[in-house]
């Protein structure tokens, strides 16, 4: 089994990698005047995550949350900031920012 600090090394080796490709990706975009969704690679989050952690929710899906309607909140994620997200990803990630770092959206957090 590999040590804690070799698997650190393997795993920041291939976030360089993967910055790399998206540092491709987003010039080949830029040269086609392709518009790009932001990097799929910050979600989901751990339900644990710091305020810093958590991703930015689009303001339609922050509405829809804080109405009550969970379901349309994880469909305007996808829809509206992070089309290749799986459905599970989303409602995770729905259910990490709902929550917060501190408990439920609605006990006093102002991180929205």
């Amino acid at each position: 089994m590999a040590s804690k600090r070799e698997l650190e090394a393997r795993i920041g080796g291939l976030q360089r990698q993967v910055n790399a490709q998206q540092a491709i990706i987003e010039k080949i975009a830029a040269e086609l005047d392709i518009p790009i969704a932001p990097a799929v690679a910050q979600l989901p989050v751990q339900a644990n995550a710091r305020a810093d952690q958590l991703p930015k929710l689009p303001p339609a899906s922050v509405e829809a949350l804080a109405s009550g309607n969970k379901i349309l909140a994880i469909k305007l994620l996808r829809e509206q900031s992070y089309p290749s997200l799986s459905l599970k990803d989303a409602k995770d990630t729905v259910e990490a920012y709902e929550k917060g770092p501190g408990g439920a959206l609605g006990s006093g957090s102002a991180w929205a």
